[in-house]
């Protein structure tokens, strides 16, 4: 994530330096893709990166997950997962699940929440047996 670049040297060296790659002259002819979570990180950044973005970049957003969509996620997630997943499904209950899954799309719509929830949940199930087998 380009984020990262930006946040690790001030005014976005990093990210300068990524762009100077593809305007070098010397070079092959370049094409970035870069992924932000930050849809104002151009307009964040230096005027360099700024100049460059004006003459080759287009944004792309990408729309949050919906419920469904996460839902959705969320189940497969854990079918995936055999028996392990249908402890961490049982665990987790319908209503909370449902919960979860709503809060989510609330807040943010990220998916990689949902992918937390299913680590945690998976955890929490393999806990509870290791705990049963004791």
């Amino acid at each position: 994530e380009v984020d990262q670049l930006m946040g690790r040297r001030p005014g976005g060296a990093g990210l300068e330096a990524v762009f100077a790659l593809a305007k070098h002259p010397a070079g092959p002819a370049t094409a970035f893709v870069a992924i932000a979570n930050a849809v104002d990180l151009l307009e964040r950044s230096s005027a360099t990166i700024r100049a460059a973005a004006v003459e080759a970049c287009e944004s792309l957003l990408f729309q949050p997950y919906a419920a469904d969509q996460l839902r959705s996620i969320l189940k497969a997630r854990l079918a995936t997962a055999g028996d392990m997943g249908a402890a961490a499904v049982k665990a987790l209950g319908p209503v909370q699940m449902e919960v979860k899954v709503r809060q989510v799309a609330k807040r943010s719509g990220d998916c990689r929440q949902i992918v937390c929830i299913c680590e945690q949940a998976l955890f929490e199930a393999s806990a509870a047996a290791a705990a049963a087998q004791a």
